[in-house]
């Protein structure tokens, strides 16, 4: 026979092996706290006022089965294990293959329930005690009163019973299993906080879920109570300074607004008058677009006027067409096509001769610089 050396196996760095140190507790007809030194640890009796938060229970409190059923449909076996078992029994299917499936219940002691009224989880000793179990081993726990309980899982259903009657060795133990004994170990009373510890981390999640408690009815109403008064609390007050800031804001704001009410009115009085000269500008806009810009002939027919006398000016398609009199209308034409601001000068017409005056009339076109057909534009 092997005695189990619980150090070896011992995983302290799961999240469920370090809650279960600051907040859990065993309970076998007592509350008994972890105790942790070096990595090593132990069952203490509970400080007075310790509210456990995980219950691990001892066997003599609660009542384990094996249920086997002909069905593998996960969904369909739900259905039956919730028409089957009782509102106090949790259920955990450990196996399902070949059209079988291999369930565990168990049920906890009422009084255990009410013993820890703030506790949310409660998990059976057995069921952690036989995560270190392969096929066909077995561990002997002993408790404080040297009582046996044998304990074993096989394909992962977990099988347990009290040392008594006709089941008084680990032998006899298995027959009544069912299995073949392999191999079997002892886990004495002061190491059974280390292999707790130890094996809690080896617990699936969704097994550890399915021993939340869940609160009854009166429960519900108590937690929503107390949901809902912080929360009408909490929005009442924040309702009531956000109420007070605006009030404040908008005060300070009216007395911002009378200090600088002189302001006020001349910055509307300057933006009136802003929008007036806009119009107007936007009516200049209008009218220029269309209109000619002409300065540029004026520019070359000025110095011809000591030589000339015009009589009629007209703009047609960017050329200026000029009729009027001199005494030579050939030496007028040289000295306005010799101007480099014109492009292009000619007579449109012959020349007349008229006592002693010439009657002319010509052409002009003026380079594109002096030549401006614009459009004013404004936003």
């Amino acid at each position: 026979m092997t005695v189990e050396n619980p150090k070896t196996i011992i995983k302290t760095n799961s999240i469920l092996a370090k809650l279960l140190c600051k907040y859990g507790c065993y309970f076998d007809g007592e509350i008994h706290q972890f105790s942790s030194s070096a990595n090593d640890f132990r069952l203490i009796k509970a400080k007075e006022g310790f509210k456990a938060k995980i219950v691990i229970v001892s066997s003599d409190f609660y009542s384990e089965k094996q249920l086997a059923y002909p069905i593998d449909n996960k969904k369909e076996l739900n259905k039956l294990l919730k028409l089957q078992l009782s509102k106090q029994e949790i259920g955990i299917v450990q196996k399902q293959d070949d059209n079988q499936s291999q369930v565990n219940t168990w049920q906890f002691n009422l009084k255990i329930l009410e013993l820890f009224p703030k506790a949310f989880v409660f998990l059976p000793e057995t069921l952690l005690v036989a995560q270190n179990c392969d096929n066909g081993d077995i561990i002997t726990l002993v408790d404080k009163s040297s009582k046996n309980t044998f304990v074993t899982a096989f394909d992962g259903v977990v099988h347990s019973a009290k040392c008594f009657g006709l089941i008084n060795s680990a032998e006899n133990f298995a027959m009544s299993a069912g299995i073949s004994l392999q191999k079997q170990r002892v886990l004495s009373y002061q190491d059974k906080a280390n292999s707790l510890v130890a094996n809690i981390s080896k617990l699936a999640i969704n097994k550890v879920l399915a021993f939340i408690r869940k609160p009854g009815p009166k429960n519900i109403k108590v937690i929503a109570l107390q949901l809902i008064a912080p929360s009408f609390a909490i929005i009442s007050l924040y309702l009531i300074l956000t109420s007070t800031y605006l009030f404040a804001k908008s005060m300070w704001l009216e007395s911002e607004l009378a200090g600088q009410g002189d302001e006020v009115t001349e910055l509307l009085t300057l933006q009136s008058q802003l929008d007036d000269n806009f119009e107007y500008y936007q009516q200049l806009v209008l009218f220029w677009q269309d209109k000619q810009n002409t300065a540029g002939l004026w520019q070359i027919i000025a110095p011809t006027f000591k030589l000339s006398t015009i009589r009629t000016v007209q703009l047609k398609e960017k050329r200026f067409f000029i009729r009027g009199r001199t005494p030579n209308a050939s030496e007028l034409l040289e000295s306005i096509a010799q101007n480099p601001n014109v492009l292009h000068a000619k007579f449109e017409a012959p020349v007349r001769k008229d006592r002693n005056q010439e009657s002319f009339y010509l052409s002009i076109q003026l380079n594109e610089t002096l030549f401006l057909h614009t459009k004013v534009e404004g936003e």
